[in-house]
């Protein structure tokens, strides 16, 4: 089996493993008001302990839980509202274990690079599931690569928002993708290259 392989594997089971009633009750508890516009993940509080793990409050600074509006990083506050507000659709639950996980476990350099791939190919999916737009998530997808780049020493991850054609030297296509289209209808996942000389470690994820 794969490295990848393993470490899907383990994801796989790690979502199976959650009380997905508890984190439902939880989550009702801070936020009843479902219909209103998502709050800032700070909202979530000790209240709702599962809920504050999965969503990082205990380790994200006020400089992205609070950021004001206009701030650089404001579009990461708005992710991370949007994904309490949504936490317990099958997208949202997935990216937020997904970067808990990350964080959270100890992990080898390479399988710390497989999640951080998978993760960014979960934040994909939950912006096609929540109908996050392309001008947004250009928005939060360089915060988000930053943020998932500290785990990762010598390597960074750069997203291909702006990619409109495949290039095969730094583009894979995702599953599902029409294997001879050039065109690129959107990213899939991020770019992973080595800080400094820009070397190619991992080709992003596109669609095409």
């Amino acid at each position: 089996m794969t490295e990848r392989a393993k470490t899907e594997e383990f994801l796989a089971a790690l979502l199976r493993s959650v009380d997905r009633d508890r984190l439902s009750r939880e989550l009702e508890a801070v936020q009843p008001d479902r219909a209103a516009a998502p709050s800032p993940a700070k909202s979530v509080d000790g209240d709702g302990p599962l809920a504050t793990k999965l969503l990082l409050t205990d380790l994200l600074d006020d400089d992205i839980l609070g950021a004001p509006s206009g701030s650089p990083n404001y579009p990461l506050r708005v992710l991370f509202g949007t994904l309490s507000a949504k936490l317990t659709t099958d997208a949202g639950f997935a990216f937020a274990v997904a970067l808990s996980a990350l964080f959270r476990l100890p992990l080898g350099d390479d399988a710390r690079l497989i999640y951080a791939l998978e993760t960014s190919s979960a934040f994909y999916v939950f912006c096609e599931s929540c109908a996050i737009d392309g001008k947004a998530r250009a928005a939060i997808a360089p915060l988000l690569a930053t943020l998932l780049s500290s785990e990762l020493g010598p390597l960074e991850l750069v997203p291909v928002e702006g990619a409109r054609t495949f290039d095969s030297s730094v583009h894979e296509r995702a599953p599902g993708a029409s294997p001879h289209a050039a065109a690129i209808s959107r990213p899939a996942s991020f770019l992973c290259r080595v800080r400094g000389t820009g070397a190619v470690r991992k080709r992003a994820w596109v669609v095409t």
